[in-house]
């Protein structure tokens, strides 16, 4: 987008003062493309943004979090200074409930001056490296932390990041003991009324218990706030919804356009074995709903070609893709 100062004073006042927040934003570092460390640094953050390296390495500055994650935080804090040590964090995705789990666990490793047990728990081994990755960035400890996943065996069971398959397979309460963990986080713990979950936090007594979730709100209806101390009104410790986050211009507003293809997936076997497989059966090998989806982009955009521009009603919009 091109527009001059003369001609459009409030589109340029507007892109100057975001320009300057951005620039003194704490977050960004200088850059110097004479200093060698600075261009390794800027290698290495492409590489590992790219996906092709989900494990960390060494950073060379210390992570902050954002004001509103460190508002996250704090509410943490005074729940526990209120006796409630087993906290809900709703938080919308994209907001970074991870880089808050982490930052909660540095400050609780600086309170008992060194790394408590920890256990991190999650349904899929994705999710699992990307914690762990964040978790050494945070702490700025490259080695932290083992994954706990299928037929891995780690070295022991002290900072472990693992699916809730292997801890239930392994016993791993049973065999630690129901006070191993000082902290445990549970990711996308709206999971938490299945049967897995439910016996597994049932029966862990860790110091400080942390779970994870966007959507609280189960599609079978069962609640999940009763797995933890909320506050006196019943609300969980932290809430951050999508209408919030977009109020607060944390995420992009968005639409979403949906069609009807009448494709069944009630045989998928969700959360188990070979349920990819059976949505590819169902997705890929189904050229009716190809058609389908091609017919309705092509309804709704003005020129499939440029892909970056649809058009409903009479409005036009920029979306990306």
């Amino acid at each position: 987008m091109k527009f001059t100062e003369r001609g459009q004073t409030d589109l340029f006042e507007r892109a100057s003062a975001h320009f300057e927040t951005l620039w003194e934003d704490s977050e960004f570092q200088a850059y110097d493309p004479a200093n060698p460390a600075h261009r390794k640094a800027l290698g290495d953050a492409l590489r590992r943004e790219s996906g092709d390296e989900l494990i960390a390495r060494p950073t060379y500055f210390d992570l902050e979090p954002k004001t509103y994650q460190q508002e996250m935080l704090d509410q943490l804090q005074i729940e526990r200074d209120h006796g409630r040590w087993r906290n809900l964090v709703v938080a919308a995705t994209g907001t970074g409930k991870t880089v808050v789990a982490a930052f909660d666990y540095k400050r609780l490793c600086q309170q008992a001056g060194g790394r408590p047990r920890l256990l991190f728990v999650a349904h899929r081994e994705e999710i699992l490296k990307q914690a762990l990755r964040t978790y050494r960035e945070v702490l700025r400890d490259h080695a932290s932390g083992e994954v706990l996943v299928g037929g891995v065996q780690p070295e022991g069971f002290e900072h472990l990041f693992a699916t809730i398959d292997s801890v239930s397979s392994r016993e791993l309460v049973s065999r630690c003991g129901v006070e191993h963990w000082h902290t445990v986080v549970i990711d996308e713990c709206h999971r938490l009324a299945a049967d897995c979950f439910d016996a597994f936090v049932s029966a862990v007594r860790p110091r400080v218990l942390l779970g994870l979730t966007a959507t609280p709100e189960r599609s079978d209806g069962k609640p999940i706030l009763g797995y933890f101390d909320n506050r006196p009104d019943g609300s969980p410790a932290v809430e951050l919804r999508l209408w919030h986050a977009l109020d607060q211009q944390l995420l992009c507003p968005f639409e979403y356009y949906a069609c009807d293809d009448e494709t069944d997936f009630s045989t998928v076997p969700w959360q188990q074995a070979g349920e990819v497989a059976a949505i590819e059966k169902l997705v890929t090998g189904n050229d009716v709903r190809a058609r389908l989806v091609l017919d309705e982009w092509r309804r709704l955009v003005g020129d499939p070609a440029r892909g970056g521009r649809w058009c409903s009603a009479s409005r036009w919009r920029t979306r990306r893709t």
